[in-house]
């Protein structure tokens, strides 16, 4: 059993999602450069979007999730069912892609909940 108060031991897992975060990203991701009354007139929509290198590398990495998640969804049962034919493969990919997306779901919660920490 780990030692420590029931809010040290919750505070665990967000310490380390932050550790792992600062390891991983690039130096330069950070708050973006304070901006004069002028360039917040000129400037907008997109401009302002893609100021900082964090909000291009989240975009980036959003949409290559997005496309490997839909390859997935489009190419997973007619490979299951080309390795397994005869048997019926939706109702146990439907439980194991439901089983992952809520623990996903979860830890993906605590991960945001330990970066906002």
């Amino acid at each position: 059993r780990r030692g420590g108060s029931p809010a040290a031991r919750r505070r665990s897992p967000s310490a380390a999602t932050a550790a792992a975060a600062a390891a991983l990203l690039p130096d330069g991701i950070g708050a973006p450069p304070p901006r004069s009354d002028a360039s917040k007139d000129a400037s907008g929509g997109f401009a302002e979007v893609f100021s900082t290198p964090a909000a291009v590398a989240l975009l980036a990495a959003t949409a290559t999730r997005f496309a490997a998640g839909f390859t997935i969804g489009v190419w997973a049962l007619p490979c299951l069912r080309a390795g397994f034919p005869g048997e019926d493969v939706g109702a146990g990919y439907a439980a194991v892609v439901g089983v992952a997306g809520f623990a996903s779901a979860l830890l993906g919660g605590v991960a945001a909940d330990g970066l906002a920490a």
